[in-house]
């Protein structure tokens, strides 16, 4: 069989669009991929569970970094004093690296002026060890222990978030809920499921 110069033309040009079609689809996979990673590295996972507390425990640890990161490490005896530092009942403390207690707006002023590193929770764990560990290695973290509930004055668990700036720990601590339930609120592209207090 023979082929006219015309039909091997056509015959190649059809080649070449097939081919400019398939680099086309191949690029429009790439660009969806690279889109969809960079979406979900900007967004909390869809199971990341935040209690109420938590959230409140966030946004004043952030606070009161930012507080010493503007002010210097002098200014963690405000955490002593000052309502800006205290959500109801939770509030920032602060120790140095090497285990000096520097400044509590709760409970935990007495220890002002300590070296707390071996101090133990209500359960015997040196907690302040495990903070200051965590602060050197990771820079932040979170550690649980059993600590004296204020208000109870029961032993119950505890969970405290942290962050280093320098060579000062900024802290807050919160009792977690004992009953919770799991509640998703926002858009679907910016799914938090929320654990909030039962009521009932």
């Amino acid at each position: 069989m023979r082929y006219s110069r015309n039909s091997f033309m056509r015959y190649s040009s059809n080649i070449s669009a097939n081919l400019l079609n398939i680099n086309t689809v191949i690029l429009a996979i790439c660009i969806a991929l690279f889109s969809v990673s960079s979406q979900a590295q900007n967004k909390l996972p869809v199971n990341t569970v935040i209690s109420a507390d938590e959230q409140r425990v966030i946004k004043l640890l952030d606070k009161a970094v930012k507080h010493i990161q503007d002010k210097g490490a002098s200014a963690v005896s405000d955490f002593d004093s000052s309502e800006a530092f205290i959500d109801n009942e939770l509030y920032v403390f602060a120790l140095r690296v090497d285990g000096l207690f520097l400044a509590s707006g709760g409970s935990s002023m007495v220890l002002k002026g300590e070296l707390v590193w071996n101090t133990p929770d209500a359960v015997g764990q040196a907690f302040f060890h495990r903070i200051i560990e965590k602060a050197l290695t990771d820079g932040k973290g979170t550690v649980k222990y059993f600590w004296t509930n204020p208000v109870s004055r029961n032993n119950k668990p505890k969970h405290t978030l942290f962050k280093r700036v320098g060579d000062v720990i900024v802290a807050v601590g919160y009792h977690p809920a004992a009953n919770t339930s799991i509640q998703q609120v926002g858009s679907l592209d910016e799914i938090i499921i929320v654990m909030v207090t039962d009521e009932d």
